[in-house]
């Protein structure tokens, strides 16, 4: 075995991180998109693309929460980048939420 792979445990489950990072790559993909690698934390921000949309996924268990920033922040990328914000949540139930972030003239951004 090479030491750029690491060892993969059978007994040892997925942390909540590493079950994320997986819907990540299977939403994106079932999107038709390109899963940025690092996401979040490296110089390329949110998780992936399509050549029409930059996409946000979330995975959470009951609830999630969305701030006002992090959809400014998404939505001025987007626009930036000539592509869709887009953000996703995918919830432990099977439900999906996935919307397009705009801004409504009438209030500002």
């Amino acid at each position: 075995m090479s030491k750029d792979k690491a060892t993969i445990l059978p007994w040892r489950s997925d942390t909540r991180q590493e079950e994320g990072i997986k819907r990540e790559k299977e939403i994106i993909k079932t999107m038709g998109g390109v899963r940025h690698p690092s996401s979040g934390s490296g110089k390329v921000k949110h998780d992936g693309h399509t050549d029409e949309a930059l996409i946000e996924v979330k995975d959470a268990v009951h609830v999630h929460r969305i701030s006002a920033d992090e959809l400014t922040a998404l939505y001025q990328r987007a626009i930036r980048q000539r592509r869709c914000p887009t953000y996703v949540v995918h919830f432990a139930n099977g439900l999906v939420l996935e919307g397009v972030v705009r801004v409504d003239g009438r209030w500002g951004a």
